[in-house]
């Protein structure tokens, strides 16, 4: 019990630093998808069924759907970064809110990713932490 409590104070740590440097809110002005909430949502409901349940299989599976939104939100932030992209965009006037798109679809697809990756390598080390040293027979 104790090593979950350590580690999960390290994670919030460290969610406090990104937070102060201000990485969270442009991780956040990024999330055109809304996808970012979704994911913490998954995670919050993870991290209850790690000390709820016994079995793994629900934890597993949030665990894998926060990779799949962090997915979604990968392919959904490239195809805005792509869409704004035709044969207008080549005129000199165009250039600059083209390229705007494309950063702002870039970094929607890079924050869900690594939101996703963050919180699904958080979950899955309580699961073990929990696993190995929390559980009573």
């Amino acid at each position: 019990m104790a090593y979950n409590i350590v580690f999960n104070i390290t994670l919030v740590s460290i969610l406090y630093y990104l937070y102060t440097i201000g990485i969270l809110a442009t991780a956040y002005s990024n999330n055109i998808l809304h996808i970012l909430e979704a994911i913490a949502v998954v995670f919050a409901v993870g991290l209850a069924s790690v000390f709820m349940t016994k079995k793994n299989n629900f934890t597993i599976w949030c665990m894998n759907t926060m990779l799949g939104l962090g997915l979604i939100g990968t392919i959904y932030g490239i195809f805005i970064a792509f869409s704004g992209i035709n044969s207008n965009s080549l005129e000199p006037s165009m250039v600059a809110p083209v390229i705007s798109g494309i950063l702002t679809g870039i970094g929607a697809a890079i924050w869900t990713t690594i939101t996703a990756l963050f919180f699904h390598i958080a979950l899955g080390g309580n699961l073990i932490l929990w696993s190995e040293f929390g559980r009573k027979p």
